[in-house]
């Protein structure tokens, strides 16, 4: 054959993998790349308004 290949690559996450770093004190979420500081520690209701 010599025709070219066509195809679609539908790709989908389902949830998270997440990476603790304990030496760091970090935490790494994919396939998000966010990586937070876990002595970052916020109260739920920090920020939101009419509580």
């Amino acid at each position: 054959m010599t025709e070219p290949c066509v195809y679609l690559d539908i790709r989908t996450f389902i949830g998270y993998d997440v990476c603790e770093y304990p030496d760091s004190n970090k935490i790494f979420l994919v396939p998000s790349y966010e990586i937070f500081d876990k002595d970052a520690l916020l109260n739920y209701f920090d920020g939101e308004k009419n509580v």
